[in-house]
């Protein structure tokens, strides 16, 4: 590994003038010319600094840990990498570390981070906070998709569950039912955002309303007959994956989308535009997540703030219309250009210079 004795014997000088050079301080007396010098010489050389030998020396190692689980949520993965792509662009470098599996669990993942000297930590979507801060030695972040009390940062879904809810009403449905993979109690966001929609509406909801497909262990028949019995003309379906299987679903059970069912996703995933009908989202914005937090962040370790009050902040989602909730067909004029990205804020953004959160 090369070290700053090993540039400072080539460009001549001191290993203290090395140090200055590479970290930008200009209290140190050379000249410019010999600055470039010995940046050049570092570049060539593939010089790498040692960020827990710079932290245990007081100086800041340019280093931010992640902590998450991305590879089973999407939402994870988009999030980390706009995050990851803002401190780049600021200098930083990233490390990242994968607890949710197997038996590595959120302290060894705190601690493997804090051991290499990173300045500062981000969590996505963990509510270990109390075992958390226990060991904590540097400033963080916390992201919750849960919209878990401890949080920084997080998407209002209870106006996300309203927005999709009320967007069917509109389409005069006399009810909305929620389809979930699990049963949720009526403190869940997305849920008290489709009853408050209801109540709005004057609607009365009832149990039968959810539509647990746990409950119906996930079979089709059961599912199908189920919606029939009750009658449901429009659903709410608590992610994208729900939401664009029941549209499969449907079309093999002669149940037209959306003339005897119209149905809303959430999160606003790329491949909802691929379904037959278009499936109508609700996006969780990344972009507006990650500035926030970014700053958010760098303010907490200029200030050096160990252990602070959680800010709260909510983003608002917003509605993207496919087809399937009732709205006209929207024509694809354009394929990629560069590439897909799994977000449908990324691909339009990337390839087609849109912003579709405006």
């Amino acid at each position: 590994m090369v070290t700053m004795k090993d540039i400072a014997m080539i460009a001549g000088v001191s290993r203290q003038a090395v140090s200055s050079a590479l970290s930008g301080n200009s209290s140190c007396r050379i000249s410019e010319a010999k600055r470039n010098e010995i940046k050049r010489i570092a570049q060539e050389l593939n010089y790498v600094s040692n960020a827990a030998a710079c932290s245990l020396k007081g100086c800041p190692s340019k280093t931010i840990g992640f902590m998450g689980t991305i590879a089973d949520f999407g939402l994870n993965s988009a999030l980390i990498n706009e995050i990851t792509q803002m401190l780049t662009a600021k200098g930083y470098n990233i490390l990242h570390s994968n607890y949710g599996h197997a038996n590595f669990n959120a302290t060894q993942a705190q601690l493997s981070l804090l051991a290499r000297g990173v300045d500062g930590i981000v969590v996505c979507n963990s509510e270990d906070i109390k075992d958390f801060e226990r060991n904590q030695t540097v400033p963080y972040l916390f992201y919750s998709h849960n919209n878990c009390k401890f949080m920084d940062i997080g998407v209002d879904n209870a106006y996300g569950g309203y927005l999709a809810t009320k967007h069917l009403l509109e389409h005069g449905h006399k009810k909305v039912a929620l389809l979930t993979t699990r049963e949720y109690d009526k403190t869940i966001a997305k849920v008290r955002g489709w009853i408050q929609a209801h109540r709005e509406a004057g609607i009365e909801l009832c149990d039968e309303d959810m539509i647990v497909l746990r409950k119906l262990n996930g079979n089709v028949k059961e599912t199908v007959d189920y919606i029939k019995k009750n009658e449901f003309t429009a659903i709410f379906a608590t992610n994208d994956f729900i939401g664009a299987k029941a549209i499969k679903i449907f079309s093999q059970n002669n149940i037209k989308v959306p003339e005897d069912i119209a149905i809303v996703g959430y999160d606003g995933y790329s491949f909802t535009e691929f379904c037959s009908p278009a499936l109508t989202t609700i996006i969780q914005p990344i972009r507006p997540q990650a500035e926030f937090g970014v700053n958010l962040l760098l303010e907490r370790i200029k200030n050096k703030e160990i252990k602070c009050s959680p800010v709260n902040k909510l983003i608002k989602p917003i509605l993207y219309k496919g087809s399937s909730c009732g709205c006209q067909e929207k024509t694809i004029e354009h394929f990629y250009r560069i590439n897909n990205f799994n977000m449908l804020e990324k691909d339009a953004k990337i390839n087609f210079d849109i912003d579709i959160l405006k």
